[in-house]
């Protein structure tokens, strides 16, 4: 019986943890729909009661490696201590659970993987290259206050929702 209970537990989903339906609140904040689902865990559109928009970004406290959450609420904080930055999404809230931990911050535009993919033969034009590189070295120069970000691929590159 014990062997039953162990093949159970192995073939739950830690992703199951992260999955909500529209309506949960967290605090002041109301997931109206999901964004998008990674490998390590979900993003949601979330409104404030005020009627201000953000993004909710959810994983599982069972993922192998632990979450990159906490990593990421530190840096944003580290980033905004003077107030806010161009390029630095804010922080609203963050918390972690016994299942999962979360963090609300600045909803952001498409990655450029999502963008390029819905060009004409997924191409951007060289001026378009010239707009996006000069965005990512100032966005960039954050890593001159001390933090660097070792991965910067396409997916990790985002525009600004101008509200």
């Amino acid at each position: 019986m014990a062997n039953e209970n162990d093949k159970k537990d192995e073939e739950k989903d830690p992703m199951d943890a992260v999955r909500f339906k529209p309506g949960k609140h967290f605090g002041q904040w109301t997931i109206e729909k999901t964004l998008d689902e990674g490998g390590f865990g979900q993003v949601y559109l979330v409104k404030r009661n005020d009627g201000k928009r953000a993004a909710l970004k959810a994983e599982s406290n069972a993922v192998e490696g632990g979450s990159a959450i906490k990593l990421e609420q530190l840096i944003l904080k580290k980033l905004n201590k003077n107030g806010a930055m161009p390029h630095v999404p804010e922080l609203f809230a963050s918390a972690k659970r016994k299942n999962y931990c979360y963090m609300i911050m600045t909803l952001l535009g498409e990655n450029l993987k999502s963008l390029k993919s819905k060009r004409p033969k997924e191409r951007f034009s060289r001026g378009t290259w010239s707009r996006v590189g000069i965005q990512c070295l100032h966005a960039l120069k954050i890593s001159c206050w001390g933090m660097r970000k070792t991965r910067r691929e396409p997916e990790s590159f985002i525009f600004w929702i101008l509200v």
